[in-house]
């Protein structure tokens, strides 16, 4: 759906691909946030219905394709599960996301309970909305200067949203070198704003049989 707003991000696009420069990260993010806290501010930001707008974040991955379902072209890797959580970070446009802790954070608890034959895996399931692809066209949202604005017709609102998943679970190396191993899934790294619908979580260790990890 991003690009339904071309026009309204064209200066920030040009930014990206013309600067000749390397700008540290926290000055990229601080354009990129400010550029979309102009965009989005028209909106009444407490109907997005999972507090996770994709349309506002910088994307780092791409989150359709790690809907849960493993295909030769979405394996997760450690920097893959960063980038996808990365996303949802920015993405987060209204309290009603819920509590999310800062990448930096996460990074440093799984590293922190890596230990001597003992896989540690991390992993994520969220729902987050994003903008229906026919939000304009459908007359369901308005963009005026730049800047997206809510639909009502009469006093009914137009719903512009809809909502999808991503799951992504990985372990913090590619690399082991281990006849015989341990696979962990501690509480704290496998994170989600719909934790209650989750019971159980299974993996395929290719010996015959599922395992089962409780989070």
């Amino acid at each position: 759906m991003k690009q339904i707003f071309t026009k309204a991000i064209i200066l920030l696009v040009l930014f990206f691909c013309e600067s000749k420069n390397l700008f540290a990260q926290a000055e990229i993010n601080t354009e990129f946030t400010t550029r979309m806290n102009y965009v989005f501010s028209q909106l009444d930001k407490s109907k997005v219905p999972t507090g996770f707008l994709l349309d506002y974040a910088m994307e780092f991955a791409e989150l359709k394709c790690y809907n849960g379902v493993l295909t030769d072209t979405n394996k997760v890797s450690a920097g893959t599960l960063r980038d996808i959580y990365n996303t949802l970070w920015f993405s987060a446009i209204h309290t009603n996301a819920g509590s999310f802790r800062h990448p930096d954070y996460t990074d440093s608890l799984w590293q922190v309970q890596r230990q001597p034959g003992i896989i540690t895996l991390g992993g994520l399931f969220y729902n987050y909305s994003k903008f229906k692809d026919n939000a304009l066209t459908g007359n369901l949202l308005i963009l005026s200067n730049d800047q997206f604005i809510d639909k009502y017709v009469g006093s009914v609102w137009q719903n512009p949203y809809q909502e999808f998943n991503t799951m992504a679970i990985s372990p913090s190396t590619i690399n082991y070198n281990l006849t015989y191993y341990s696979v962990v899934l501690p509480t704290n790294l496998f994170l989600s704003n719909r934790s209650s619908e989750i019971s159980t979580i299974q993996f395929d260790a290719a010996d015959g049989q599922y395992n089962y990890i409780t989070p």
